[in-house]
């Protein structure tokens, strides 16, 4: 059997059509990521040591210029700023995993703390005397990366405020030029229906 395209092996095959991922920006960490008033309160009701933003933030852009300072003297403009654009991004990308995992900590601890969410009706009932039962130790154990995920947005808000500081331009994903992405998944595309030919 030949198939014209990827999406109708896909369909045939019963699978989904391949999604494009979306460039991760530092403005989609923000939506994910605990706000500086949520961790207020975070802090207080789990015992946690606040998180000093502005000083994960301002450390970070000042460790990332001063490795400019040292490294302009070797490399070119273009090569540096395609360094400090690929440091950042790392940031970043850090930041939005942990912010995801928080996200999902939070909503399953939400889940487990619900009477009428909670699948298992015994973790209704309070845990052993003396003893922290699941619902607690979810709701402690999302707090935590609530801490994590927020330390970890001042360290990417610090590399994006470096990257403008140094560059004097606005820190965007890398994306490849779209005329050599259509060749690329196009020689690709062709090479996977060649393999379903009947020779």
């Amino acid at each position: 059997m030949a198939f014209k395209s990827i999406d109708d092996a896909n369909a045939t095959l019963g699978q989904k059509p391949e999604k494009k991922r979306k460039p991760t920006t530092f403005e989609m960490v923000q939506q994910v990521a605990p706000t500086h008033s949520m961790m207020v309160k975070i802090a207080a009701a789990f015992a946690l040591e606040d998180v000093d933003y502005e000083k994960i933030r301002d450390t970070v852009q000042l460790n990332l210029m001063g490795e400019n300072d040292a490294l302009c003297k070797v490399l070119s403009e273009k090569a540096l700023q395609m360094h400090l654009e690929r440091i950042t991004g790392a940031y970043v990308a850090s930041a939005w995993g942990a912010a995801n995992f928080y996200s999902n900590k939070a909503t399953e601890a939400a889940r487990l703390s619900s009477g009428f969410g909670n699948d298992d009706r015994d973790e209704d009932r309070d845990g052993v005397a003396g003893f922290e039962n699941k619902q607690e130790r979810a709701r402690q154990f999302a707090a935590e990366m609530a801490s994590q995920a927020y330390a970890l947005m001042a360290a990417a808000h610090g590399a994006v405020d470096a990257y403008r500081h140094i560059t004097g331009q606005d820190w965007k994903p890398y994306a490849p030029r779209a005329e050599a992405t259509q060749r690329v998944e196009h020689r690709s595309t062709q090479a996977q229906m060649d393999a379903f030919q009947r020779r």
